[in-house]
């Protein structure tokens, strides 16, 4: 069962994760997200990678796209936890087009080249279709080949279903659509979800 939009009033707290994992969190930073909402959006991540990254040896890497992909931080970055959320908050708007292949193969790359071992998840959060489903598919598809576990959150009114579905490796369960409004209202859900 794909999960829908769901409007609340109520705010949640994230719960912290203890166990190990390496996580990349992909992030759209296309100009159909607009900069309120992409600020919007990094607050929510900074405050769920604090939840996310509570076991010392957790990793976590963040990763936007547009045209291409960029690494904020790599799996391997000795900052504190109050500093990754602090970069993620900090993060330019690239306000370019939706190359999401690109943003898979960056996250790819980061999760089996500086493999340690552990559980490896991918996060991708995007307002949109891809500018090539096709190539979208075959990052997904070598994601999935890679045994990284790939949750898509669509942020919006209209995200495309059929391709969060293509970026989650086909599992329904790991798809979500969330406004943008109420982003907050998810921290609980998600971090109980990502967390393995």
């Amino acid at each position: 069962m794909c999960f829908q939009v769901e409007r609340k009033t109520n705010k949640s707290v994230p719960v912290k994760c203890s166990k190990t994992h390496d996580l990349a969190i992909v992030l759209d930073s296309s100009q159909s997200i607009h900069l309120g909402n992409y600020t919007t959006t990094k607050n929510f991540l900074a405050t769920l990678s604090e939840a996310l990254t509570a076991s010392p040896t957790s990793r976590l890497s963040f990763i936007i796209y547009g045209n291409k992909a960029k690494i904020i931080f790599p799996l391997n970055n000795n900052l504190s936890t109050t500093a990754r959320a602090d970069a993620i908050r900090g993060t330019e708007y690239l306000e370019q087009a939706t190359w999401t292949n690109t943003g898979l193969d960056l996250a790819i790359k980061e999760l089996t080249q500086k493999d340690k071992g552990a559980i490896r998840r991918m996060l991708v959060l995007t307002d949109g279709k891809s500018n090539n489903q096709t190539l979208t598919a075959t990052s997904a598809l070598n994601a999935a080949k890679q045994n990284i576990s790939v949750f898509a959150l669509g942020l919006g009114l209209a995200p495309i279903r059929e391709e969060l579905l293509i970026i989650a490796g086909g599992k329904e369960d790991h798809v979500k659509h969330i406004n943008f409004d109420n982003l907050t209202e998810h921290l609980e859900f998600l971090s109980i979800k990502l967390c393995p």
